[in-house]
């Protein structure tokens, strides 16, 4: 295992997303087999019980990572992503999770496997 040092990551809501995104496609460019890209921002909102920020970074994660990061694998190839989300799911007329830093139960993580990609186990 590698860790790969990114510029500008803060573990804040002013994370260079496009940074982190950038590292991921060059790790792999340059050979790596898995790159994890962790965005503690949209946690960190959740531990505050901040709806808006929370908000604010999911959207980040869709634009400012996902689209151009699923350019840059298409191009490499056939590939998988596998997202996990935490807890603190947003709840409608609520702050989340009625109480800042409790965790949702359960945890809904999704998987995303590209078509063409290589089967798993």
């Amino acid at each position: 295992m590698r860790v790969v040092e990114v510029e500008g990551a803060t573990g804040w809501y002013d994370t260079s997303y496009e940074n982190k995104r950038d590292a991921c496609i060059d790790a792999l460019r340059g050979g790596l087999d898995l790159f994890l890209i962790h965005i503690e921002a949209s946690d960190e909102a959740g531990h505050a019980g901040n709806l808006e920020e929370k908000v604010t970074a999911l959207e980040h994660w869709d634009r400012r990572i996902l689209t151009d990061l699923v350019s840059g694998l298409d191009a490499m190839g056939p590939w998988r992503m596998l997202l996990l989300p935490r807890g603190h799911r947003l709840r409608a007329g609520s702050a989340i999770n009625q109480s800042p830093g409790a965790r949702a139960q359960p945890p809904a993580p999704s998987l995303i496997a590209k078509p063409g990609a290589a089967r798993c186990c």
